[in-house]
């Protein structure tokens, strides 16, 4: 539709303030925030909500939703303008509308991006799209009203704080195909009572569930790999689990220490210890690491009287420069130091940590090889594997002499994985 020059030279006129300007030969229509220019980004106003015109990074042209107009209280998004789809919510877009109650967005839509409903305090429900993939971080935070979720399937990542402190949140359902549940992601949720987190989910975020206060039922994977520390702090859920075990919470995870004192040896079972699982545990004074750990966070962070910390896998994965220390060596984060004595084997992860942190380190020795001699016969062969086997078939009279030399993955479990390298080894032997 064209507009005749004048009528535009008015508008602008009007929007400019007495501003001056210089009017394009080919502009086409006038929107509320902007003008629609060839080659230029393209902006449209429907209802309450302001529209973008965009190109992905393969050419291809989509919409965005940048903003709504802080007095709106019931919202449906356009699926598409003039034959274009909408395809994103962008940042901040909804952020503070007060008087907003409902959204209703279109399955045209893959992405929400971050603080998109930021302390949209009245907001009740939200109607999410089929094909949603992403939600970004802090996307509905502090929406106090907001009593459920339903995560289509389609959603592969949720950022951290996406509904922190939802404070009437009860119901969540999460999408099957999410591995990750980031930090504080449902932190302050204090009406949410149970979770069950998707088999696939390997990692569950710092204070990720921190203050849900009455939540009492978790369904924690197989699938999951590591629990960052303060993920459940102050849950019944994680009290109870507290009661029964201080240091293992589910599946072999350690998640916080911090009521641990003295000498901790952690067991066998521990496969990873959390982000700030023990930090500022001021009690503590030697840990031993068994062997079936596979990663430590900075998990030991200015534990002021921790003086000896003994790591038996080699190839233990150490994140960070803080993952052990004492104090600070100034007022900052990165000036973190460990006066203590770190003991590993030859050649280890811990003798790299010790001598790139410049911490004292003393040998264990040579790692010792893994033959599968599980009988102690010093011999490696066919009836290894069958007592193996029946071990793994629940076998109550197999005679195991050594079961650390079958546990060749260094998991910590003797399974049907170990079982598969027994093979392996006796057929190139």
């Amino acid at each position: 539709m064209k507009i005749h020059k004048k009528v535009v030279a008015g508008i602008m006129a009007v929007c400019l303030m007495g501003g001056v300007g210089i009017i394009p030969e080919n502009i086409s229509s006038v929107a509320c925030l902007g003008w629609e220019f060839e080659n230029e980004p393209k902006y449209h106003t429907y209802d309450d909500l302001t529209y973008r015109f965009s190109e992905d990074e393969n050419g291809e042209k989509f919409i965005e939703v940048i903003e709504c107009k802080k007095s709106a209280t019931e919202v449906t998004i356009l699926g598409e303008i003039d034959g274009v789809k909408v395809k994103s919510i962008g940042e901040s877009a909804f952020n503070r509308c007060k008087n907003l109650t409902s959204v209703k967005i279109p399955d045209s839509v893959t992405e929400i991006k971050g603080y998109t409903f930021y302390d949209c305090n009245k907001l009740e429900s939200v109607t999410f799209p089929a094909n949603l993939t992403s939600i970004g971080r802090c996307a509905f935070y502090c929406c106090d009203k907001l009593t459920s979720v339903v995560i289509p399937e389609s959603v592969e990542t949720i950022g951290g704080q996406a509904f922190y402190s939802c404070a009437k949140l009860s119901s969540v359902k999460l999408s099957e195909n999410i591995t990750e549940i980031g930090s504080e992601t449902f932190a302050g949720c204090v009406s949410l009572e149970s979770i069950n987190i998707p088999e696939g989910v390997t990692r569950i975020g710092f204070r990720a569930f921190d203050e849900c206060r009455n939540l009492k039922e978790i369904t924690i994977p197989e699938s999951m790999e590591r629990i960052d520390g303060q993920a459940f702090r102050n849950t019944i859920w994680f009290n109870e689990k507290q009661k029964e075990n201080p240091l293992v919470i589910a599946n072999g995870i350690l998640i916080d220490g911090t009521t641990c004192s003295g000498d901790v040896v952690i067991p066998d079972s521990v496969k990873s210890i959390g982000q700030y699982a023990f930090n500022n545990c001021n009690s503590l004074t030697s840990v031993t690491i068994p062997e079936s750990v596979k990663s430590i966070s900075n998990s030991f962070s200015i534990c002021r009287n921790l003086q000896s910390v003994k790591i038996l896998n080699p190839d233990c994965e150490i994140t960070y420069s803080s993952s052990f220390s004492n104090a600070y060596v100034r007022d900052g984060y990165e000036e973190q130091v460990y006066y203590g004595t770190i003991y590993g084997y030859e050649n280890s992860t811990a003798q790299e940590y010790a001598e790139k942190y410049n911490c004292k380190f003393e040998s264990l020795g040579e790692v010792t090889e893994k033959t599968g001699d599980m009988n102690g016969d010093n011999e490696f062969n066919i009836s290894d594997i069958v007592n193996f086997q029946k071990y793994i078939l629940g076998d109550m009279d197999t005679k195991i002499t050594d079961w650390k030399q079958a546990d060749l993955n260094a998991d910590g479990v003797l399974d049907v994985f170990d079982l598969v390298l027994m093979r392996k080894i006796l057929i190139e032997k």
